[in-house]
């Protein structure tokens, strides 16, 4: 039989009676290599910071302004500007325009028309050098003609004639004259009628000068040459 058993049970009464038995140290599991292992990791994470946002502000509708009623100025009557026209100083002899028959173109008949007159101062004196203007139309044709005081001698001093057509028309309110002193008008326009007779072919117009006296009637005169 073997001692070693002995031994040891005498071993462990002696440690008994000593008081020398004592647990077992634990070993620190925060030591041991294990212990970061088992132990729970607990991660840092970063909060997003916050972000300043900017927050534009909505257009909102907005209602458009009231009109206000301004006020008109208030305009300032002018004197009128520019050149004034010029006085007219020659107006209707009383009894013309009349027609009559073609007495200055004997030799065309009733193949011609026209007018044809004299033009008197305030002493009744015939003028010469005014400028007799023609315009209008007649059987829908234009009508653009011009004769001169003086220029038809078989009506006398100052006498004019100016030709319309070859064959009598008749007309009303187309056809006007209008009397010229160097250039500026002495009359408005005169509207002068015509007939579609060979009794009335020429039709007689005579001017004469404003004058506070009433106008005496004048006809040309017709010159003939002696026999």
């Amino acid at each position: 039989m073997s001692c070693r058993p002995l031994l040891m049970i005498v071993l462990l009464l002696l440690l008994t009676a000593c008081g020398a038995w004592e647990s077992p140290e634990q070993p620190d599991v925060s030591q041991t290599p294990w212990a970061s292992l088992l132990a729970p990791v607990f991660t840092a994470t970063s909060e997003p910071s916050p972000v300043a946002t900017l927050i534009t502000p909505t257009a909102t509708a907005s209602l458009p302004p009231l009109a206000t009623a301004t006020p008109s100025p208030t305009e300032t009557p002018q004197a009128p500007t520019g050149t004034p026209a010029p006085p007219v100083r020659f107006f209707l002899q009383p009894g013309t325009p009349r027609g009559v028959p073609n007495f200055l173109k004997p030799e065309l008949g009733c193949n011609w028309m026209g007018l044809a007159g004299q033009i008197f101062d305030l002493n009744g004196e015939p003028l010469t050098g005014l400028v007799i203007e023609v315009g209008g139309s007649l059987e829908g044709k234009g009508i653009q003609a011009l004769g001169v005081a003086g220029g038809e001698a078989a009506l006398g001093p100052g006498g004019y004639s100016i030709q319309l057509a070859d064959h009598p028309v008749y007309s009303d309110g187309s056809l006007w004259m209008q009397v010229y002193r160097e250039s500026i008008p002495v009359t408005g326009r005169i509207f002068i009628p015509t007939f579609d007779s060979c009794e009335q072919n020429l039709i007689l117009v005579n001017l004469v000068e404003s004058s506070a006296l009433e106008p005496q009637m004048r006809l040309p005169l017709i010159l003939k040459s002696s026999p």
